[in-house]
């Protein structure tokens, strides 16, 4: 397959290769006409030995076996990214000096010491805003996997990146800031995002299921559409969240909180989710009960959801549940009275 995609470039004489399989070898004299070269993942190849002299952009993501880049890089190259690629060890020849301090080199643990200096930009001036989704997803796998005490603010700022289609289940991503970021259509299935800062985020159409955001800002993110079945929101944000047709089945948002703007709720679902209390339901969807036990004994059926209630109606209780005037956005007969 990846043979036949060559073949058609060359023939065609397209101008952009991407390839994403565990290929051993690249052939001995790629297109002249490629200006964009695109490795995601091959994992197997050990050396590129040739770069066309046209090769603008050469992305390298994820291949765990490269050794070497054993050619110069083109002297007319304008942008090369290298990423999660531990074997790599030199990039033959003098480096272009429009490169300096200009690629994001991360995870390249044996790459040339004054090749890497040479190399690398600091994150703190150019983020990873500009980083393709490929280049994102390994850094970030990168990242999750190898945490430390001594984080920079920097090393943990994802914000304003571009996460659509993305495969991030199951890392840990907690202390992190990834405001402005877009995860459509992303799996997050049983990511761990506690305390982070996640604001005016894009969630449309992503998989959340089993997530846990816990102690986490999301206010004003959208989750139109997304998956959220299971998911964990205890002290979390949720200040003018959208969850347009969002599936919120067994999701415990009992926890959450909101100051200023109810979530949006209309086509959600909640079977069986435990509610936020005081957000209203106004557009929601809900159905007839199941048998299934309550999560917890401070719980009482609202339609097919649990509505958590004090254990003891005491003054204290009084004051946080039903003061309206005080406590607006815990007012319990909001979301009563929202059916």
């Amino acid at each position: 397959m990846v043979a036949a995609r060559l073949l058609g470039c060359q023939e065609n004489s397209e101008a952009v290769i991407q390839i994403h399989a565990p290929v051993t070898t690249l052939p001995a004299l790629l297109p002249p006409s490629l200006t964009d070269l695109v490795l995601d993942g091959c994992t197997a190849l050990r050396d590129i030995g040739h770069l066309p002299v046209g090769l603008k952009r050469l992305s390298v993501v994820g291949c765990t076996s490269l050794e070497a880049i054993s050619t110069p890089l083109p002297e007319g190259i304008s942008g090369i990214f290298i990423c999660h690629c531990p074997a790599l060890a030199r990039i033959e020849g003098e480096l272009p000096p429009q490169l300096h301090r200009m690629v994001y080199v991360n995870g390249c643990t044996a790459l040339d010491k004054a090749q890497r200096e040479f190399l690398s930009f600091p994150v703190d001036k150019n983020g990873r805003s500009s980083l393709s989704r490929a280049e994102l997803q390994a850094d970030i796998r990168y990242f999750a996997a190898n945490r430390h005490e001594g984080e920079s603010v920097e090393e943990r700022n994802f914000s304003g990146c571009d996460f659509t289609y993305c495969d991030l289940h199951g890392l840990s991503l907690s202390d992190i800031e990834m405001n402005l970021s877009d995860f459509g259509m992303a799996n997050l299935t049983g990511v761990r995002l506690t305390h982070a800062a996640v604001k005016e985020c894009d969630f449309t159409s992503a998989t959340l299921t089993d997530a846990v955001l816990d102690f986490s800002n999301l206010d004003q993110s959208n989750f139109t559409g997304a998956t959220l079945t299971g998911v964990s929101l205890y002290e979390t944000s949720i200040d003018g969240v959208n969850f347009t047709d969002a599936n919120l089945e067994r999701a415990q948002m009992g926890g959450a909180s909101f100051d200023e703007s109810y979530p949006v709720v209309t086509g959600a679902r909640f079977k069986n989710a435990v509610l936020c209390p005081g957000m209203s339901l106004e557009g929601a969807v809900l159905g007839t009960a199941d048998n299934s036990p309550p999560p917890n004994t401070s719980l009482i059926r609202l339609a097919d959801a649990w509505l958590p209630v004090p254990e003891e109606w005491d003054r204290e209780a009084l004051e946080l549940f039903l003061d309206k005037a005080n406590r607006p956005e815990l007012f319990l007969l909001n979301t009563i009275d929202s059916m």
